[in-house]
């Protein structure tokens, strides 16, 4: 992730990461004390080891020996030029860090190898707090799915229990139900028995008051006879009749009062099968709550089928919940596994970088150990090197310019050529057109 290069900005980072104070007019002016504590801060931070900095080698010349503080500074402004340019050349590619940089730094040129040093610093950590917020947005969502699986679990629980009740309650009313048919059905056919017993009843009733009446009818006409008779002179054989008649009225009589009584019997049998009928009308009025109930009971059943449906889904959701959260779990371990391999990476980085550095010490050890007066050679070959590269560069834009003219002064020849061939052009057709008129005449 590339920064933002601004001056505030260098500073602000620079002050956050060195504990420096470092304002806009440092960065601005970037003078050499404020240069050196930064690169020196910068190589401490990536765990190089600055003892041998400071120190002297034992095979420098006596005069360096016996005026160390002199020479002192000149030579760790000399060591540091050499590890950061080291480094800038094995991680950014860039040899353009020279121990000028540090004598007399450039503020442009100072401030571009500063934002490389906090690229280089920043970039990993700005990829791994990435990857850690990602990591924890990732497992917020993980926690917040498993709430609503334990939701839709103790949902799904709840909805499986008042089944179970709606059930039960079902199959006590499915019992009580077929409870109330049974009796109704006895009730049917007590009463079509009734029904039966009454009309039979009503028929002998109706024969009985027939057989009543013409007794009375009889009575009535034995007594005028008996009053006809008793006005007559009363004979034998009449006075026989006359109490066989009267036997036979005592039977009737008494037939009359057996029928009486069984009438009475019979009002009491009609009675009863009122009391029977009202209460058969109260029972058709309970098994018609009864059906109301069973239609409800079908509506909860047809409601328990759509809660079935939905636990259904319910279920086949928690299945994609389950789905997405083992991707979830396997994106979690493969950036889990990205940020491993990137701390690997940086322990890696570091301890080759540590490695190198440490191979350049002891290749720093073995140049003191050889060296007396290379440095200065060495920094007139710098600074010849420095001329050179600045003499080719003059070269090869003297070249661009020859080879510009060159290009010009080559297409004007061109042209030129292309003017004078259609010179030569019009000059033939010309020429034959006069040879042509010669021929003719």
């Amino acid at each position: 992730m590339e920064m933002v290069r601004t001056d505030e900005r260098l500073a602000s980072l620079l002050t956050e990461r060195y504990g420096l104070r470092v304002t806009l007019n440092d960065i601005k002016k970037c003078d050499q004390d404020l240069t050196q504590k930064i690169y020196i801060h910068f190589l401490k931070d990536i765990g190089a080891s600055l003892e041998q900095i400071n120190t002297l080698p034992f095979e420098v010349t006596e005069s360096v020996q016996q005026y160390p503080d002199m020479y002192r500074k000149a030579l760790r402004t000399m060591n540091l030029a050499k590890l950061i340019k080291y480094f800038l050349y094995n991680i950014f590619g860039d040899d353009s860090f020279m121990p000028a940089d540090l004598y007399d730094p450039k503020p442009k040129k100072t401030k571009h190898f500063f934002w490389l040093l906090l690229e280089f610093i920043s970039q990993p950590s700005e990829q791994l707090n990435e990857i850690e917020d990602q990591v924890n947005l990732k497992c917020e969502k993980q926690s917040e799915m498993w709430k609503n699986i334990s939701k839709l679990k103790e949902k799904l629980q709840q909805q499986k229990l008042e089944k179970a009740e709606l059930k039960i309650k079902e199959d006590e009313e499915e019992k009580r139900i077929a409870e109330s048919k049974s009796k109704l059905e006895e009730c049917k056919d007590r009463m079509n028995k009734l029904k039966s017993e009454v009309d039979q009843k009503k028929l002998t009733c109706a024969s009985l008051c027939t057989a009543i009446k013409e007794a009375e009818m009889q009575v009535i006409q034995a007594k005028e006879r008996v009053k006809d008779l008793s006005n007559q002179v009363v004979q034998d054989s009449e006075r026989v009749d006359i109490e066989e008649r009267e036997s036979r009225l005592a039977q009737l009589r008494t037939d009359l009062q057996t029928k009486k009584d069984y009438f009475a019997q019979f009002q009491q049998d009609l009675a009863i099968m009122e009391q029977y009928r009202h209460t058969v009308t109260t029972m058709v009025a309970t098994i018609r709550d009864i059906q109301q109930e069973y239609n409800k009971d079908k509506e909860n059943i047809a409601t328990m089928t759509q809660l079935s449906q939905e636990q259904s889904e319910v279920q086949e959701q928690l299945e994609d919940k389950a789905m997405q959260i083992q991707q979830l779990n396997h994106q979690i371990e493969s950036e889990q596994a990205k940020i491993s391999q990137m701390h690997h990476t940086w322990s890696m980085n570091k301890e080759s970088i540590l490695e190198e550095i440490k191979q350049h010490k002891l290749t720093l050890e073995e140049l003191r150990r050889n060296k007396t007066e290379c440095e200065i050679a060495y920094q007139d070959l710098e600074n010849e090197h420095l001329h050179i590269t600045n003499e080719n560069t003059r070269v090869r834009e003297e070249i661009v310019n020859i080879d510009n003219f060159i290009i010009t002064c080559y297409g004007k020849i061109i042209h030129a050529m292309e003017e004078n061939n259609q010179s030569l052009q019009s000059t033939l057709t010309e020429v034959q057109q006069t040879l042509e008129q010669y021929r003719v005449e």
